[in-house]
């Protein structure tokens, strides 16, 4: 089976994720031994992708992508 990769993209004006939680998350999946990625978006505010949302950040919205984009290249390629 191959292994899992995961991408998780925090912002940081989500009050349903924390500071602290993000950090458990990270310390799970790092104690897990899940490759992941994380990272916080500054500025952002939850829901920050969607478009049609007044929490849409565009250029939050387009490294996000950039960055899926990145982890699909990897996984996915045969």
């Amino acid at each position: 089976m191959p292994a899992v990769s995961l991408y998780v993209g925090h912002a940081d004006n989500d009050g349903s994720m924390p500071p602290e939680q993000m950090a458990r998350l990270t310390q799970a999946l790092a104690d897990a031994h899940v490759r992941h990625t994380s990272e916080l978006y500054v500025g952002a505010a939850h829901g920050w992708t969607q478009v049609d949302t007044p929490a849409y950040d565009e250029p939050s919205a387009e490294r996000h992508w950039m960055r899926m984009l990145e982890l699909f290249g990897r996984v996915l390629s045969v």
